[in-house]
This record gives structure tokens, sequence and C-alpha cells, in this order.
């Protein structure tokens, strides 16, 4: 229990009050381009995107508790967007998914698996969360065809190969060209087959593990 005081007696709550506010503002973003933009899905991914690179990039300038708070506060911040006539445009979905709700866990839990001590899988994980995942909904929205049996596109499984490997390319360029294939297929195929958005939470966990294990 001591240990727990002196840990939330280290924590910078300015950090986090700042951090939330960026966060609502990515929310607040997207709420006003409602009025020049009617494409449902690009006004839900303008803050998914906004605030996964918040997320990405907090290990620079704030700590591990201070990330898995926040996460929590989100959780309370979807509860309220959720359930008010406010922000519709970002919490309304006609589909069936939990993504909104799993995407704070899986940001509290990756910072509790890989920080301080593996930034590297942690900020892989995150970028294939904020933009690989982004692009094959938008890419993969309208899409006539399906695979078959999932909800899912070819196109937007497309965009989700390729985006995540030029993330890989970002972050390891002298890794063999086989690890970047086959991780990012592997990837690309979880991104198929994890529907109800379950790929909000295990997308980011399993690309960490993944890096950490054979990149690193």
């Amino acid at each position: 229990m001591d240990l727990l005081w002196e840990e939330v007696g280290r924590l910078d709550f300015f950090k986090i009050i700042i951090f939330i506010f960026l966060i609502t503002l990515a929310v607040v973003f997207s709420d006003f381009l409602r009025k020049r933009c009617k494409n449902k899905e690009v006004l839900r991914k303008v803050p998914h995107i906004l605030i996964g690179l918040l997320f990405s990039f907090s290990p620079f300038f704030m700590g591990k508790v201070e990330i898995i708070i926040s996460s929590i506060i989100l959780v309370l911040g979807v509860l309220i967007g959720k359930y008010s006539p406010f922000f519709n445009s970002v919490f309304s979905i006609e589909r069936l998914s939990f993504g909104m709700w799993l995407t704070p866990l899986s940001l509290g839990l990756m910072a509790e698996l890989w920080l301080p001590q593996n930034p590297s899988a942690f900020l892989f994980g995150m970028l294939v969360l904020t933009f690989s995942d982004a692009l094959a909904a938008l890419v993969g929205q309208g899409a006539s065809k399906k695979i078959p049996y999932f909800q899912k596109s070819l196109r937007g499984s497309t965009a989700f190969f390729l985006s995540t490997l030029i993330i890989f390319f970002i972050l390891s360029p002298k890794i063999k060209l086989f690890d970047f294939l086959w991780i990012s297929l592997l990837l690309t195929f979880l991104e198929i087959i994890l529907i109800f958005g379950l790929d909000n939470l295990f997308l980011p966990l399993i690309a960490a593990w993944l890096f950490s294990i054979f990149i690193l």
C-alpha cells in the first residue's frame, strides 16, 4: 500500500489533464467536421487516428501509470459520450461493435505490458491500431465484395496489409523482407477474423508481442 501511494505521489496530474484535454479536442474536432463531411466512417476514424497518435507517442512525455489512468478516464468518456446527446458523429455506430469500449482497455493493457521496458513494441502495436485498422475501415467502406463469412472487404484488408508493411519499414528498416511479410500477413488475417470490434483489443497486443519476439 505504501508503494502504491508513493507511485501516486509521483504522478504528474497536470500532464494527465492536458492529455485528456487533447483527447477531448480530437472528439470535438470530429463533431465539428460533421457539417462538412457526411461520411460517418470518416467522422469516426478522425478521432480514432488522432487519439491513437496521442497514445502512440505518450511514452515520450508521460509515465506508464499516467497513461493507464488516462485510458481509464477514456473509458468514462466513452460511457458519457455513448449515452449523451452530444458527439453523435463519433459514438453512433449502426453495426454491432464493442470497439469503442475495447480500445481504452487495449491502451491500458499495452502500457502495462510494454512500458517502460519496451517502447518500440508499444509504438508498433499502437501505430497498427491507429493507422492500419483505420485505413482498413476507410478503404473498405462501401465495398460490395466481402470476404466470405466475415464483415471485411478485400480492398480494406489490402490497405491494412500495406499500411502495416510501411509501419514496419519505418520502425525497423533493417529487418528481412520475409519477416516484414509473414508478420504483416498474420496481422491482416487476424484483422479479418476479429469481428465486432475485437480487433481493437487484440490487434495491438498481438502486434506488439510479435514485434518484441521476432524483431527486437
